[in-house]
Order: C-alpha cells, then sequence, then structure tokens
C-alpha cells in the first residue's frame, strides 16, 4: 500500500479525533441515552446480525446499543417501523452511506438521494413502471397480460434456459459441484442489461470474452466476504475520506465505475437519437399491439417527455444517466443473491424441492407465460417463503432529519426501570431497522420463524398484517415511499429461474449448513466460512435430471 504523505495523515488524524468528539457529546446529549441496551464492550466481531438477535433476545423489540458515532436506536417494533417509514422525509438514509453508495457504482440514483428530488424523481418513475407493469401497486396497465410484461418474460425465461443449458452441459448427465451464484450473476446482468436498456451484455455465452459491463460488476462484487473488503467498508462508514484513498479495493470500485459510466453514456445517447429519429416509429408508446421498444430506459425517455409531467418536474439527462448504474446494481445482485439463497433453501429441504418440482411437472409447457407461472401457487409460497427467511438485503439505517417521537406497539424500559410506549428522537439519531429480525420474529411468525415452511403462507397469523411491507407482509422490498419500485420484476425473475432450473435438475448441499455464512452490507451475499478468502459463493451440488 503507498505510503500517506504527512497533510493526509494529519487530516486523517484531525479528522478522527471530530469524529470521537462528536459520538462522545451525541452520548452525553441523546434522548435515547436512558433507553436499555447492551454496553460498549469493544468493535463487534462475526456475525452483526447474531448479536442483535441475541440483544433483541435480552432487551425486546427496542433498545439502544453503542455505534461508530454515538449511541444508535434498534427497533422491530412494527408500529414504530410503520412511523418510520412512512416518514420518509423526516427518516431518510445517512449521509455518509450514501456517499459511499454514491462514490460506489450507483452515482446520484434513486437509492443516494432524498427530499424534493427523491419524489421527482419517483414521479417519473412509477409513471414509467407502471407502463411496464413493474410495480407492486401499478395503477397503469395493471394486468399481467399486457405485451410489455410477455415481453419481459420473454426475456427471462429464454435467459433461464440459457444458464439451464450451461449447468447441463457441465454435468453431462450426472452431477457436479458448481458455484450457482455465478451463473445467476451472469443470468441477472443479462437480464437486466437487455430488459433495461436494450444491451446484450452477453454475460452468459461462453463462446465469447467477459463483455466490458460483465468485467466490471465481476470485479466489484466477488470479493465482497473477504475479510480485507469487509474492514474496509467499517473503516469508510467509520471515516468516508477512506474512500479515496488509493487502496486497490478502492482502485478496482474506479475502474468499474468509469466502465459503467463509460456504458451509460453510450446507452443513453443511443436512446434519445433513437427518439430524434423516429417519428412515431419504435420508441412511440405502445397502444396494445406489442411492437415498439419496452426497455426500461426507453419507457424511462418516453415518460419524461409525457404529459403525465410538468416541465418543471422533468428529469434532466444527467439524472437519467445516474438511473442506468441504479437500475443495473439493483436488478442484477439482489435477484442474484436472492435466488442463489432459494436454491440453497431447497437444498437443505429436499422434501419442498420435490413438492415444488411435482406442481412445475404439472406444468406442459417449457416456456409459460408471466400469468401460467402466477397462478402455481406453491412456487408462490416458496418464493415468499425465500423473501422472508433470506432477504438480499438484511437490514437499513434511518437518520432523523428533525426531533421527533416514535410511537411502540410494545413499551421498551429505560435503565431508571421507566415504562416508555414511544421515543424521543433527536435530530441526527441513527435507527437500525432489521429486516431480517422482523421476518424471523418468533413473535409475530410463531415458533417456528426460523424454519424454512413454504405452507405458512396458506394461513398466516393475524400478527404479521402489521408489518408495513408493499409485498406479502415482508420488508424484503420495505415500504413507503422508499419502497422498491422493482419489486415486481425481481419476483418474476426468481420465479423463471426456479421453474427453469428446478425442472431440470436436482440441487443438493456439499458443505454443512454451518459453514455457510452471509455478508451483512450492502447485499446479503452468501460465502462459505472455510473459504472466505474466495468472496462470495453459493457452492451446491447439482445433479442432472435429464432423461430421467
Amino acid at each position: 500500500m503507498p505510503k500517506l504523505c504527512p497533510s493526509l495523515a494529519t487530516g486523517l488524524v484531525l479528522y478522527g479525533v471530530l469524529c470521537l468528539a462528536k459520538r462522545v457529546y451525541t452520548r452525553l446529549t441523546s434522548p435515547i441515552r436512558h433507553i436499555a441496551g447492551p454496553r460498549r464492550q469493544g468493535i463487534v466481531r462475526g456475525d452483526v446480525g447474531h448479536h442483535m438477535d441475541a440483544w433483541r433476545a435480552q432487551f425486546g423489540p427496542t433498545f439502544s446499543y453503542p455505534g461508530m458515532f454515538g449511541t444508535n436506536l434498534h427497533t422491530s417494533d412494527v408500529l414504530a417501523l410503520q412511523h418510520i417509514l412512512k416518514n420518509a422525509d423526516i427518516y431518510q438514509r445517512p449521509a455518509f452511506s450514501r456517499k459511499i453508495l454514491g462514490n460506489g457504482l450507483l452515482g446520484a440514483g434513486l437509492l443516494t438521494i432524498e427530499g424534493q428530488e427523491h419524489r421527482n424523481l419517483r414521479k417519473i418513475m412509477v409513471i414509467f413502471l407502471s407502463y411496464n407493469v413493474l410495480m407492486i401497486n401499478a395503477v397503469q396497465n395493471p394486468a399481467f397480460g399486457t405485451p410489455q410484461m410477455r415481453a419481459l418474460g420473454e426475456i427471462f425465461m429464454a435467459k433461464s434456459a440459457q444458464l439451464r443449458d450451461n449447468w447441463l452441459d457441465d454435468l453431462s448427465g450426472g452431477s457436479t459441484r458448481i458455484d450457482v451464484l455465478l451463473g445467476l450473476r451472469s443470468m441477472s446482468l443479462d437480464v437486466i442489461a437487455l430488459a433495461g436498456f436494450n444491451y446484450d451484455s452477453h454475460s452468459l455465452d461462453r463462446t465469447l470474452p467477459p463483455s466490458e459491463l460483465d468485467a466490471a460488476f465481476t470485479a466489484y462484487f466477488q470479493p465482497t466476504a473477504t475479510y480485507g473488503a469487509r474492514m474496509l467498508r467499517l473503516l469508510q462508514l467509520m471515516f468516508p475520506v477512506v474512500l479515496y484513498v488509493p487502496l486497490r479495493v478502492n482502485v478496482v470500485v474506479q475502474r468499474a465505475r468509469a466502465s459503467l459510466d463509460r456504458i451509460s453514456h453510450q446507452l443513453l445517447q443511443e436512446g434519445k437519437t433513437a427518439i430524434e429519429n423516429s417519428a412515431g416509429g419504435e420508441y412511440e408508446k405502445d397502444t396494445g399491439t406489442g411492437h415498439g421498444r419496452k426497455d426500461l430506459l426507453s419507457l424511462l425517455l418516453k415518460a419524461n417527455t409525457g404529459d403525465d409531467i410538468p416541465a418543471s418536474q422533468r428529469i434532466s439527462d444527467k439524472v437519467v444517466l445516474a438511473q442506468i448504474p441504479t437500475f443495473l446494481v439493483a436488478g442484477h445482485e439482489t435477484t442474484s443473491v436472492g435466488t442463489a439463497w432459494a436454491l440453497y433453501a431447497l437444498a437443505l429441504n429436499p422434501t419442498v424441492q420435490q413438492k415444488l418440482r411435482a406442481e412445475l411437472y404439472s406444468v406442459t409447457t417449457d416456456t409459460p407465460s408471466v400469468e401460467e407461472l402466477n397462478e402455481l401457487p406453491y412456487l408462490k409460497n416458496v418464493v415468499k417463503e425465500v423473501l422472508r427467511l433470506h432477504p438480499a438485503i438484511g437490514f437499513t439505517v434511518r437518520e432523523a432529519q428533525r426531533e421527533d417521537v416514535v410511537p411502540l406497539r410494545h413499551p421498551c424500559i429505560d435503565r431508571k426501570g421507566r415504562v416508555l410506549d414511544s421515543v424521543a428522537i433527536a435530530k441526527g439519531q441513527l435507527i437500525h431497522i432489521p429486516i431480517l429480525g422482523v421476518q424471523r420474529d418468533k413473535t409475530l411468525w410463531g415458533a417456528d420463524a426460523d424454519e424454512f415452511r413454504p405452507e405458512r403462507w396458506d394461513a398466516l397469523p393475524e400478527s404479521v398484517k402489521e408489518i408495513p411491507g408493499i409485498y406479502a407482509h415482508l420488508l424484503a422490498f420495505l415500504g413507503g415511499p422508499h419502497s422498491c419500485i422493482g419489486a415486481k420484476f425481481s419476483i418474476f425473475e426468481i420465479k423463471a429461474l426456479l421453474f427453469t432450473l428446478v425442472r431440470a435438475m436436482e440441487f443438493e448441499m456439499v458443505v454443512p449448513k454451518e459453514d455457510v455464512g452471509r455478508t451483512t452490507a450492502p447485499v446479503g451475499s452468501p460465502f462459505l466460512l472455510s473459504e472466505r478468502d474466495k468472496g462470495a459463493q453459493m457452492s451446491l451440488l447439482l445433479r442432472s435430471l435429464k432423461g430421467l
């Protein structure tokens, strides 16, 4: 690692002193300083989620805990979560995390902006995604059978089949160990590039060298489970200036970002040129004929110039450009990781896998429509259970922009023994929302909340219906104004993958389940504790069913 110049070293020291002073001041003045919780015991080691689970069992759904910049609040209380997620102007993503994401691959996209800018952009996004039937609560074109959705369904099925054929070639009629996450990432990248931007990344094509986009994503995401990468993320959270230190990992991110910027500029220019050169041609809004460009960028450009959006609220080319990395990253990594966890769950539960396969075999075509996939009840249950037990995002954090009071369904106890039915919040207070913890909470889901049981979705307990998620009483896609606008896209893609893969092969464990770990942020990727240096992976034994 290169030596730091004296001025940079001095700056780092001064920055550290300021952060320490801020932390001490916050601890001494915070309104939540008297709320019960664990005492500071140095750096938390190991699985942070495991510590949160233990603290939640000891202190209840709402407690304070020592953070990097002072005392943080943790809550899985459903009434508190309703209040926090609904009031997105008060509770925003922390500035330091948005800066880290923005300096990574995302830039100034929907996931890294807040306030009025976020509302304007989201309004346009809702309109163009409603055209494409990707919103959970789409008010325009809500039917599954629209030409736009059929076109996307064809892409999902075609790319799922290409991945299946690649793996069957590897199996040669037998069985072998395969890192399924690697192939799923390639498939998801192909899908979001093609469906989102009419760009062929040919990540699944083994006859071609990796595209620039494929190489950039592989370099960026593969090392996320290594010890060095995790420590660097910790340092970046504590001292954002570390983002600019010329470390090897930072250089990799910068190169990946440069590649993505070049591709994004190219895609935007091609889209604008096509619109300018067409007079109601391929970019004309689809009227039900099935013709016309249906990729997300085309629809975004069209929506941004439509009558639905006042001129004062239209977004600039710069902002449109920033959405390309957002959709590529969000549509690629979360779906591939989610499907990897789905195959892991099926490998751990062969009875569930067999029951699912029997239902999938009842479909008489290899290329079902979106309507046909949605009519398979056990497939729907399996996907919901995967999203519950293994959400791609395990937690999120919000920062209060002003003073507020958060109501509680279950009162908490302060260190003086007083019962509190609400919590006073100061400006700048960080609040940890445990998505994974809520979705495995036994007081909400029952005593078997830690078990993978798709049948639970046939008769859910009333207690889960207060969870403020946009889909199936889950926080996997969050809720409120910052909920995931591409949720339906992700759900359909996972269904298409499971349909195609489970019909063609069996999935079995090759390592003890205790060897499978989960990274904490930004995405909960699987990795092997015994092979941490290899980064994120999900190695399973695949057995061909072809000819059986």
